[in-house]
């Protein structure tokens, strides 16, 4: 099944891991089991999101479920929340395996991903290194 991306209304614009907890919260995505996808362009402006998988775990069996959910709008750069209420936000090993496979898949497409973020209603946990507080703009995707 392809990923359909849904709209973020109004469009927002995306600096940090900090910018989309305080957005994720705002909309209780973190209340939700799910692996979501939020499309950025060059200025960090997010429009659209995709659900790409219930867990990290059935995204580690179907990458292609990310590249597909771009399709229609082809960001520069993208971030990844893997939400788990309840279960907390300590890094396993397939969290650090699916971020780094999908580093590469997205590269390939020309899409930067910045972060995967793990999230547990309150509670958050960044796997991109090291955290500087504000993504980097790469020239590579700032068209």
């Amino acid at each position: 099944m392809r990923p359909q991306p849904q709209s973020v209304e109004p469009p927002v614009t995306f600096r940090g891991p900090e910018d989309v907890v305080v957005w994720a919260r705002e909309h209780r995505v973190g209340w939700r089991t799910g692996v979501f996808v939020l499309h950025l362009f060059a200025d960090g402006r997010c429009d659209c999101e995709s659900r790409v998988a219930e867990t990290i775990e059935d995204l580690d069996a179907d990458f292609y479920a990310v590249r597909l959910g771009m399709c229609d709008c082809w960001p520069q750069a993208a971030v990844a929340l893997a939400c788990r209420p309840g279960e907390g936000t300590e890094p396993t090993w397939l969290d650090e395996h699916v971020f780094g496979c999908m580093c590469q898949s997205l590269d390939e497409m020309g899409v930067h991903l910045h972060d995967l973020l793990v999230l547990d209603e309150h509670r958050w946990r960044s796997l991109a290194e090291p955290v500087s507080g504000i993504w980097p703009r790469p020239e590579s995707y700032l068209r």
